[in-house]
């Protein structure tokens, strides 16, 4: 990511991140550092022991996130 780091730093539409505490891979200073990166980041929702692949396997719990920032607008 750090190599996109210059594209990020322009990134002002809207964004909400969601972050799967569980990822061995990228841990949650990721999102701390996507978030202090990107000036469009609102809100960072933390989905508890979630995984890489958390989207598909627990879809239910990322829809009303989603639902809900879309309709912020």
């Amino acid at each position: 990511m750090i190599a996109i780091e210059p594209q990020l730093t322009v990134l002002t539409v809207p964004t909400l991140l969601v972050w799967g505490t569980g990822d061995t891979f990228f841990d949650l200073s990721w999102a701390r550092w996507l978030r202090d990166t990107i000036p469009g980041v609102r809100e960072i929702v933390e989905i508890e022991g979630g995984r890489l692949f958390f989207p598909e396997e627990r879809a239910g719990e990322l829809v009303p996130h989603l639902r809900r920032f879309w309709a912020q607008g």
